[in-house]
């Protein structure tokens, strides 16, 4: 029984050490391969938008201004941006999304008691520009 154990357990080693080369070798071989099949031409098909004179992407709040401290569980935040944006206010409490027409945007957004931290993505609406953030923080205090 020893010698039938000693074979199984050697065949059993061998068969898994030749396995593993074969799969190491050809992991290889796919990765070699897939690197040598990259396009030379690729760096040319980026294309690296140029803005538009005259239609810069800007996004600023205007009011209310950071780290404010307010007794009202509502305030207008107002703000400019470029035309035919998207804005998103997001807080813990409440999110709001606004499809702008004009320059300047204003919405009533609700506050919790305490620290509130609304942040603002602006989602321009030439693909062109990069989407901007801030963060608004509001103090809510009751008196």
């Amino acid at each position: 029984m020893k010698k039938e154990t000693t074979i199984a357990i050697f065949m059993g080693i061998a068969f898994g050490v030749i396995l593993s080369l074969i799969m190491v070798s050809r992991t290889r071989s796919k990765s070699t391969s897939l690197t040598n099949k990259k396009n030379v031409n690729d760096a040319s098909q980026i294309v690296t938008p140029v803005p538009q004179t005259g239609s810069d992407f800007s996004f600023e709040v205007t009011a209310p201004s950071n780290n404010i401290i307010v007794n009202k569980n509502v305030i207008t935040i107002l703000g400019k941006i470029s035309a035919n944006s998207l804005i998103m206010l997001q807080s813990p409490i409440k999110d709001v999304i606004l499809n702008t027409t004009k320059n300047t945007f204003s919405t009533d957004f609700p506050l919790a008691l305490g620290e509130n931290v609304i942040h603002i993505v602006v989602y321009p609406k030439d693909s062109q520009y990069k989407s901007q953030e801030k963060e608004l923080r509001v103090f809510y205090i009751e008196e």
